[in-house]
């Protein structure tokens, strides 16, 4: 990886209080103007005989007044502005301060509330992640010493066999898992595009119950009922369903069931489920 994909984005320059691009310059320039035309006629129209000299010090005087005003006034119109900047980029910005108009009270607001959806989703991210690579190790693991038990000891015929479907069915939930990675990041990205076309959804249930029989150990039962037909992509849904189907198939305690209902596809077992929030 190059120096360049290391290093982070520069950042803007920094502009100074009264920078061409700032709010104050601006609003400055406004009160300046404000103050200053009116008296440049007021001067030049009530002295006409002064001479040039006089007047043009007169009005850098007067110029250099409103100005001064134009700097001064800005600052008091835009000190909860940059206060408030001064303070989103610290990161604590949560504070309001009794003197906030309500467009400062709307921006913290906003930003609260962005910086509070932002946690969430990262949260939401690392536990995805900690979920994932936990996923992700087991049937390693598993791949593993099995491999190690084909190399290394002198299995009958039989159990070699057994062991390889036993390889074959962790490889299989390996690529499952990748899928779903890979199927995270284009969700994330946006990059998913849903072609819908009329689905049997009886079919679409059936076919992932008889593809995922083989995962299903004695002591489970795994079902398909109902009846149902929808505008869907086949694609994704199956993969959807596949997901949910391996995961209950995985903390069930004796039945899956996946049934076809008005609403869609439903996946249900008699695990232990999850605690609410």
């Amino acid at each position: 990886m190059s120096q360049a994909e290391l290093s982070p984005p520069p950042r803007p320059p920094r502009r100074g209080p009264l920078g061409r691009g700032t709010m104050r310059f601006q609003f400055t320039l406004v009160i300046f103007m404000l103050a200053f035309l009116p008296n440049v006629v007021l001067t030049i129209t009530a002295q006409p005989s002064v001479p040039a000299s006089t007047l043009t010090a007169w009005m850098l005087i007067v110029g250099f007044l409103c100005a001064l005003v134009g700097y001064v006034l800005s600052g008091t119109l835009l000190r909860a502005v940059s206060r408030l900047q001064t303070e989103v980029e610290h990161g604590d910005f949560t504070q309001p301060h009794p003197d906030d108009p309500s467009e400062i009270l709307a921006l913290r607001g906003a930003f609260t509330g962005l910086l509070g959806r932002l946690g969430t989703e990262q949260g939401r991210r690392n536990a995805f992640m900690a979920t994932l690579v936990h996923d992700l190790k087991t049937p390693l693991i598993a791949t593993g010493h099995l491999t190690r038990a084909l190399t290394t000891l002198p299995l009958p015929e039989e159990e070699r066999r057994a062991v390889g479907e036993q390889i074959q069915a962790e490889t299989t939930r390996l690529l499952s898992l990748v899928q779903q990675m890979a199927d995270a990041h284009r969700f994330e990205q946006e990059d998913v595009q849903v072609h819908t076309v009329p689905t049997d959804l009886r079919a679409l249930a059936s076919q992932v119950a008889a593809r995922l029989d083989a995962q299903v150990t004695p002591h489970l039962t795994l079902s398909v009922s109902g009846q149902g037909h929808a505008d869907v992509d086949p694609g994704l849904l199956d993969r959807a369903v596949t997901n949910l189907t391996v995961n209950a198939l995985r903390y069930a305690s004796g039945h899956v069931d996946i049934s076809v209902t008005p609403r869609g596809i439903e996946v249900t077992d008699d695990g232990p489920g999850l605690s609410g929030p």
